[in-house]
């Protein structure tokens, strides 16, 4: 039962991973065109989220489990083509300078999570309260819509795979008795 359940959750998980991938397509465009494309995607979002796959790849692999091994690193993996996209963006118009400091500062704490001077479970507080704020992050675009008013700016492709997603690795949790995947 609780393969199934990673299965699906990789699924949903892999899905959520590649919704911003539109807003990335510009191949064909000028640098200015790119950087208009990229404006609506927070850099703060995508930080977050490369760290805290990072420190989720750590966690899984200190706990020893493959069905988290294999998502997270592929969450890692499609996070940092789309960190290393936006930093292309915004080199190539010279706007870089703030985003690499940011970058660089997360360095030392994807190296703490996997080093072993931070015990599992610490590695494990750390990821969950990377997930906890990341979520917090994505609480952004919620003020614009109680501002306007305008149901449009809410994905509600994205939001039901994010809800279904939360509960079937809710339940893989549960399953595998995991509370520092239970908790985000």
């Amino acid at each position: 039962m609780e393969n199934k359940l990673a299965c699906i959750g990789q699924l949903t998980t892999i899905i959520l991973l590649v919704s911003p991938f539109p807003q990335f397509v510009f191949c064909h465009k000028k640098s200015l065109e790119k950087n208009a494309s990229i404006k609506d995607i927070s850099f703060k979002y995508l930080l977050a989220n490369f760290l805290c796959y990072q420190v989720w790849v750590a966690y899984s692999f200190k706990v020893n489990n493959v069905d988290l091994i294999i998502i997270n690193m592929i969450g890692a993996v499609i996070n940092s083509i789309f960190l290393v996209l936006y930093m292309y963006v915004k080199c190539t118009i010279n706007q870089h300078s703030q985003y690499m400091l940011m970058i660089l500062i997360s360095l030392p704490m994807i190296y703490l999570a996997h080093s072993s001077s931070l015990s599992m479970d610490n590695t494990g507080l750390f990821a969950t309260t990377l997930s906890v704020m990341m979520y917090g992050l994505t609480l952004d675009s919620v003020g614009d819509t109680l501002k306007t008013r305008d149901g449009k700016t809410v994905n509600l492709g994205i939001t039901a795979a994010c809800i279904i997603n939360g509960l079937i690795w809710f339940f893989y949790s549960l399953l595998v008795k995991d509370i520092y995947l239970c908790i985000p």
